[in-house]
């Protein structure tokens, strides 16, 4: 990444494509680079993605899971470094004990229900591949996204450095910047109990089928089906699941 861009990982400028670049490297060899950025006089940035910390660093996932106990069910670990990095707000629908190895990190937390205020780009088209807030919060643009002041009053703040770590709850919008000149995250993902497990998952393909069957409707059709959804699915979801079960055992019978 150029060094003007200030590790921001973001979209170019027509939207189309982002405003880095992708290479294949093993863990030496991005070492080996990030070391040499280091020395360079116009620095640039350089992440390695987020890979499967028990593929890569077994003796290290084993070592944790004999400290620690069994492992949690649905749980993974994955390790991630760079030189400064903006990655602007984005979320999972799994919990993540974010544990910094090296460097200085500072995360900034949302609650779900601020999406209205963060500007959240194209579902399937993100650089992270989970989408992001098109606001940067380094440089705020207030006259751009002027809703991103009430997601600011209602964010939370932590700075971590090595030995620490930050506990990001499931579906929270977090962004997370990478301070020092070189840093190092391992990031442990987990989705709860074996019901969760599932149902995380087919709770978002859920909501991907639901945008793409409903977004083609008219809007007065959309209106009616949003409060449609929600006495049925966020009010009274038990006793509407409860009458459905049955309903379906009596067809069954």
């Amino acid at each position: 990444m150029a060094p003007h861009l200030k590790g921001r990982q973001f979209y170019s400028d027509d939207m189309r494509g982002f405003n880095f670049s992708r290479s294949k490297a093993t863990i030496t060899e991005s070492h080996r680079q990030s070391c040499s950025a280091l020395r360079q006089v116009r620095q640039s940035s350089i992440a390695r993605r987020a890979e499967r910390a028990d593929r890569r660093l077994p003796a290290a996932v084993r070592r944790r899971e004999s400290v620690t106990g069994a492992r949690s069910v649905g749980a993974t670990a994955d390790l991630a470094w760079q030189r400064r990095h903006d990655a602007d707000p984005f979320r999972r629908i799994e919990q993540c004990h974010a544990c910094v190895v090296a460097g200085t990190r500072r995360f900034t937390l949302f609650p779900p229900e601020q999406i209205a205020n963060l500007y959240v780009g194209p579902l399937g088209h993100a650089p992270t591949g989970t989408p992001i807030s098109l606001a940067s919060l380094a440089n705020p643009d207030f006259k751009q996204f002027p809703r991103l002041r009430e997601a600011l009053c209602e964010c939370l703040r932590r700075r971590a450095r090595a030995g620490r770590r930050a506990l990001i709850p499931a579906l929270w919008w977090h962004h997370v910047e990478s301070l020092a000149k070189y840093n190092i995250l391992v990031n442990y993902w987990w989705k709860g109990n074996p019901e969760a497990v599932t149902n995380a998952d087919t709770a978002l393909n859920c909501l991907l089928h639901c945008l793409l069957t409903l977004q083609q409707l008219p809007r007065a059709r959309r209106d009616a089906w949003r409060v449609t959804f929600r006495p049925l699915h966020f009010q009274c979801r038990c006793r509407v699941v409860r009458l459905h079960t049955r309903a379906c055992s009596r067809r069954a019978g």
